[in-house]
Formats: C-alpha cells, sequence, structure tokens
C-alpha cells in the first residue's frame, strides 16, 4: 500500500492499522515517530459564520 500526502495520511494510516489485524503490514515514515504529526498539535476549533454578511466568504475558506 502507498501511504498518499497529507489530506490521505490519517486515513491510510488508519487503513493500514486496521489491515495489520489480519495481515503482517509494515509502516515507512519520513518523523521518527508515528507521534509526531500536526494532528497531535491541532486544538480542535470550529469555524462558523458569524453573520449572514460573512457566510459566503467562511463557506469557501471552510
Amino acid at each position: 500500500m502507498a501511504v498518499g500526502r497529507a489530506l490521505h495520511r490519517s486515513c491510510s494510516l488508519f487503513t493500514t492499522i486496521r489491515a495489520s489485524e489480519e495481515n503482517r503490514v509494515l509502516i515507512i515514515t519520513k518523523p521518527k515517530s508515528l507521534l509526531e504529526s500536526n494532528t497531535r498539535y491541532a486544538q480542535g476549533g470550529i469555524a462558523a459564520a458569524i453573520s449572514d454578511a460573512k457566510r459566503p466568504a467562511r463557506v469557501g475558506a471552510t
């Protein structure tokens, strides 16, 4: 399995972990640790339009 870049990486890793339940897998990664990722530093923010005037701009930004 080829693991993709940025947007697909976490999904591919999840799929690989699930595949390891029935198969032998090997994960090769550039970071020294799988814990070193943007997910680790995510703040859990939520984007929301706060008024109708800003809604069109926010829809495109999220």
